[in-house]
């Protein structure tokens, strides 16, 4: 005798005469997968109660992981990089070793620059805060402070790596790192790191010794010039933007270098 088939009320897919799983979405009864769904007696219930919420969940899931599938299709097109995927670069002038990450076309150090250049500074003028957020330079020192290969990037080069972020709303969340920003109102300042840029906070310092914010505000200069007075800069705070604005060229910011 052949072997009798029934359609599964969930995928429809067609399963043995008897079975009680089905092996397509796993939906199972104890009336089993068979012709004795038509015949018993509370058959529209049993559809009702018991077939729609699998039903519902399990297409569901099946959305979910077509939609985690197409994410990580996404990702390899991009060649979004990890920690683990960063390679590095020693400074010849002092012998420092500084991480570098590729995001898009450019190359970028993901730590602060922490050159001891004349005129930079160490937050609090601690070497500990130097080692950890890097130095702290005023513009016209920041613009001769990065290695041979290396410059201080242009507030154009800057708004090219927060729109491949994002853009300045939520760039912010994925370049911060993901430990050393300090809570705000109940809430983490933390980012995810998601290119493995890796910023901190260092604050920010004047010229004549005083420094403030360190933990809370990372402040990057870039070296395009605003007028005689002021040049622009990037800042973040706890959230997740990404702020442009003009200061003081006086003021002591952290650098970044991106490769030439």
């Amino acid at each position: 005798m052949s072997e009798m088939t029934e359609k599964c009320p969930v995928c429809k897919t067609e399963c043995s005469d008897g079975a009680t799983i089905c092996s397509i979405c796993g939906f199972t009864d104890e009336i089993g997968i068979n012709r004795t769904w038509l015949i018993k007696g509370d058959f529209d219930y049993w559809l009702e109660a018991v077939v729609k919420p699998y039903r519902v969940r399990w297409e569901a899931q099946k959305r979910e992981a077509e939609l985690l599938a197409r994410i990580k299709e996404l990702e390899a097109k991009l060649s979004i990089p990890s920690a683990s995927a960063q390679a590095g670069f020693t400074d010849p002038r002092d012998g420092k070793f500084y991480r570098t990450v590729k995001i898009g076309n450019q190359v970028w150090m993901a730590e602060n620059l922490n050159y001891a250049a004349a005129g930079s500074k160490c937050y609090n003028n601690e070497e500990a805060n130097g080692a950890k957020y890097g130095r702290l330079y005023d513009w016209e020192t920041a613009k001769k402070a990065c290695p041979a290969g290396w410059h201080l990037p242009s507030d154009a080069e800057w708004t090219k790596l927060v729109n491949y972020a994002g853009g300045e709303l939520t760039a912010g969340g994925k370049l911060k790192s993901t430990s050393g920003w300090n809570d705000y109102d109940g809430r983490s300042g933390n980012g995810t790191d998601q290119y493995g840029f890796s910023a901190l906070p260092g604050g920010f310092g004047y010229n004549i010794g005083s420094f403030y914010y360190v933990g809370n505000y990372g402040n990057w200069w870039s070296a395009t010039q605003g007028n005689v007075s002021y040049s622009w800069y990037r800042y973040m705070d706890y959230g997740e933007d990404v702020y442009r604005g003009r200061n003081d060229k006086t003021y002591l910011f952290s650098v970044r270098c991106v490769q030439n």
